[in-house]
């Protein structure tokens, strides 16, 4: 499934900027939802989309695309500042290891968005991590609200007083001063209130990272679809 939302800029045919996120390019993803677009005036991160986007034009055979984007975008190593960036699908899920790891770092605060429920290694960073103040905006608690397991689970890491969970929902009022009710703008049925990926490590330290792309931060964008991340750290 391709997922990506990005455009590369030419100038004189060169790759000079790209504009990527979780917005799409629609109605509902710019006034439907909460969304954010990271524009990057760095060339060679550029190239690398444009070089991406050719891998997507030519469709390949899925075991070759993995090859082919693991090979484009390896994961980064000794990283200590700069901007990298991590394509999908992968053949495994090193990846999502990867981003799990780093939030697992955070010392200060773990600030993270969750536009389709939480996956079990982000549960356990917010249950393990040593950073005093974890963040999570969800869209919502669980995939389904019948999911009375995932609902606990949920439940047990907002009970915690390192964590502030907040979920998309209306502004709940009584009848007293419920005069004009809340409303959505109806553009979207699959995302009602938060479509962004991003997540923000120490973000108010001297050493800042920031991740976040198309990406929805589980299995099925790791090793299924067509994404892109971008890894930005001391910028």
């Amino acid at each position: 499934i391709s997922h990506n939302k990005f455009i590369v800029k030419l100038e004189n045919k060169k790759p000079i900027a790209v504009l990527t996120g979780g917005t799409n390019f629609s109605e509902g993803g710019i006034f439907g939802h909460s969304n954010v677009a990271h524009v990057v005036e760095i060339p060679k991160v550029a190239d690398l989309y444009l070089k991406y986007w050719n891998l997507l034009k030519d469709d390949l055979p899925m075991a070759e695309m993995k090859k082919e984007v693991e090979t484009l975008s390896p994961l980064p190593t000794a990283f200590n500042k700069g901007t990298k960036v991590i394509f999908s699908p992968r053949r495994n899920m090193d990846a999502l290891d990867f981003y799990a790891a780093e939030a697992m770092k955070a010392k200060g605060a773990l600030f993270m968005t969750f536009a389709f429920g939480m996956n079990d290694l982000f549960k356990d960073v917010y249950l393990k991590s040593k950073a005093t103040l974890r963040i999570a905006l969800m869209e919502k608690a669980a995939l389904k609200r019948t999911d009375i397991a995932e609902l606990k689970k949920i439940q047990a890491l907002r009970n915690m007083p390192e964590n502030v969970f907040a979920i998309g929902n209306f502004i709940k009022t009584n009848e007293f001063d419920g005069w004009l009710e809340e409303s959505l703008s109806g553009l979207n049925r699959n995302v009602r209130y938060v479509h962004n990926k991003f997540m923000l490590i120490d973000p108010l330290s001297d050493d800042p990272i920031v991740i976040g792309g198309s990406a929805n931060f589980s299995k099925a964008s790791t090793i299924n679809n067509d994404e892109n991340m971008l890894i930005v750290r001391r910028n």
